[in-house]
């Protein structure tokens, strides 16, 4: 059951759209191109990418980036940052990948940082990079583009993840981004969290008592909800009329917007706010509760 939207209440409640499903589940996944199984960077890759082909645009790529294609800052306070003020150059010079230069530091003792830089300079250390391209700014160049004939594209990218490889032995040092740690919780953000508020639609009720009364059936809307909040991706919204009657026990509560097909778990939210005690009033009177699980990031702004 997914009850239609009344406009006022849509517009009252501030409903904000989630990123498509479709992205989450293919980089969630152990195709190519997610998070787990990033895509090598190639020719074709590169012309599937400036042609704007979705699984391409959104999917996450690794390349290494030859000692003559990157650099280093000068190594101080335990970091040893990566020069990018010109770009990274992958598939011998065809790609040019621009990435932001904050958060783009491996944290290494001296001895390590002058080693990686030794061995960059006789051409024994690679960078490996694992990123996706990153979104067009408004009134910026597109985040992909290639003269034609050139033979080299110019990308914009979101790095994820860096790593120094050495033509022998293990890794010198790697480091997550801001944005891979963005990315994995979205990808994987863990159980939905149940949120509750109330509003007295046409009686003299406090709304932050009638929330805090609301929330005594917490327990009973959370068993309600419990297979849903691991299943779903995207935040949803439950509104709920309720009937409250002058002693302010709740006697009735009926669903009036619901964003996503759960019959069984509107029925049962129903029920559980049936007999929850509110406040007394001299008559009877109507409340609105707003049940929302929510995911990090990607909440319904209620009222």
């Amino acid at each position: 059951m997914v009850i239609a939207q009344p406009l006022a209440l849509s517009l009252a409640l501030g409903l904000v759209a989630a990123p498509a499903p479709d992205e989450r589940a293919m980089l969630r996944s152990d195709r190519p191109g997610s998070l787990a199984k990033p895509s090598a960077l190639t020719v074709d890759a590169l012309k599937q990418l400036c042609g704007g082909e979705p699984s391409a645009v959104g999917a996450v790529y690794r390349t290494r980036i030859g000692p003559a294609g990157f650099d280093f800052r000068a190594y101080a306070d335990g970091a040893l940052p990566l020069a990018l003020d010109r770009p990274l150059l992958a598939l011998d010079g065809a790609a040019l990948l621009s990435a932001d230069e904050r958060d783009a530091a491996f944290t290494i003792d001296a001895t390590r940082a002058d080693r990686a830089k030794a061995q960059r300079a006789a051409k024994a250390l690679e960078l490996e990079v694992t990123f996706r391209l990153a979104e067009a700014e408004a009134g910026a160049l597109a985040s992909c583009f290639t003269k034609k004939g050139s033979g080299q594209w110019a990308l914009h990218v979101e790095a994820l993840a860096y790593r120094l490889v050495p033509a022998e032995g293990d890794a010198l040092a790697q480091l997550e981004t801001e944005a891979m740690k963005r990315l994995a919780a979205w990808v994987r953000p863990g159980d939905a969290k149940v949120r509750i508020e109330a509003r007295a639609l046409d009686a003299a009720v406090d709304d932050e008592r009638a929330t805090v009364a609301v929330a005594a059936a917490r327990d009973k809307i959370e068993t309600c909800t419990a297979s849903t909040r691991e299943a779903i991706t995207d935040p949803v919204t439950m509104a709920y009329v309720a009937d409250v009657d002058a002693s302010g026990r709740i006697t009735a509560a009926r669903a009036e917007l619901v964003t996503a097909d759960l019959d069984a778990e509107v029925g049962c939210i129903e029920a559980a706010l049936v007999g929850t005690e509110l406040q007394k009033s001299r008559a009877a009177y109507h409340v609105r509760i707003v049940v929302a699980l929510d995911r990090p990031g990607f909440e319904a702004l209620y009222w």
